[in-house]
């Protein structure tokens, strides 16, 4: 077979691929492989609304508030944060179908002033989260806690312990 010939079967091939795949592009059936990916802006937000301490339990912070476009998929957890160190508390935080929560903070260090946070965890880190727990009940030694990377702040208050 001729050079030429060969070289116009590629050269049509080549261009009817081109445009079946800019064509599947343009309609959505796949992605550019060439387009710069851009992170979906989080869809949970949170707020701390309450966060009291009251003279008949002096350790404990009574709190609530609200998460909105949170679906399940991860955790939400309430923590204390000195520093850069926090201290996840038990249990995870349910919202309700409102998306109100309420829940009491232990808090047995001895630091004056605290906060208190309440973070968006992933599934991978909600696992690091109960492991650290676990091996903290099981030494009855209370490390603070570097937040993890699939981990995001949603809000914090601070609160006067003294």
């Amino acid at each position: 077979m001729n050079a030429a010939i060969i070289a116009a079967i590629a050269t049509g091939t080549c261009t009817i691929v081109a445009a079946v795949l800019a064509a599947a592009i343009h309609q959505g059936w796949i992605q550019n492989p060439f387009r710069r990916r851009v992170a979906s802006p989080p869809r949970e937000t949170g707020k701390i609304t309450e966060a009291v301490r009251k003279k008949e339990r002096p350790t404990v912070v009574d709190c609530s508030g609200w998460i909105d476009g949170y679906t399940g998929d991860g955790h939400i957890w309430l923590a204390t944060q000195i520093g850069d160190l926090i201290w996840p508390k038990e249990p995870a935080i349910h919202p309700d179908a409102t998306g109100r929560w309420i829940q009491p903070v232990n808090e047995g260090g001895t630091a004056k002033r605290i906060e208190i946070t309440i973070w968006f965890v992933d599934n991978r880190s909600n696992l690091r989260i109960t492991k650290w727990l676990s091996d903290c009940h099981r030494a009855q030694s209370y490390p603070g806690l570097s937040p993890l990377p699939g981990m995001r702040r949603l809000d914090a208050v601070a609160v006067e312990l003294t």
